[in-house]
């Protein structure tokens, strides 16, 4: 017998959610590793490596509750596909929701952190920098 529509989906849900997390097995940096940001705000050696220090910390938990967001949302995508009953996507919707505030409580303390490290001038430049179109990073404006 040959593959299902309904396999074939599911097949390719798990090769993405595996190539995803091959090609991006820890958050992305938001702040210090950020070779532009680092020369934007001056860093000193020692606050490069409390900034990394943080950033360790808190990489395996973020790392978890991103990889538990693209399961769920493969999932939901699946079931989007497929006959379900709504109660079952009411609930992934509110475990997405739930994922997505524990993520963001995570980042707001990993920041809290990362400005507790910053001096008044560097905390003026980053909170310029955060205003900026997107975070892509600093750029030379002379």
């Amino acid at each position: 017998m040959g593959a299902t529509p309904q396999g074939m989906g599911a097949g390719r849900s798990l090769i993405l959610f595996s190539l995803i997390l091959l090609l991006f097995p820890f958050p992305i940096s938001t702040f210090a590793q950020t070779e532009g940001l680092e020369r934007g705000l001056n860093l000193t050696e020692d606050q490069k490596l409390k900034i990394q220090e943080i950033e360790r910390r808190y990489a395996v938990s973020l790392g978890r509750l991103r990889e538990e967001l693209i399961k769920r949302r493969i999932e939901m995508e699946r079931l989007r596909q497929e006959p379900t009953s709504a109660g079952r996507m009411r609930r992934l919707e509110e475990e997405i929701e739930d994922l997505k505030l524990r993520r963001d409580k995570l980042l707001r303390a990993m920041r809290k952190e990362i400005r507790d490290t910053l001096t008044e001038e560097q905390l003026k430049a980053w909170e310029e920098f955060s205003k900026g179109p997107r975070r892509r990073g600093w750029r030379n404006e002379r």
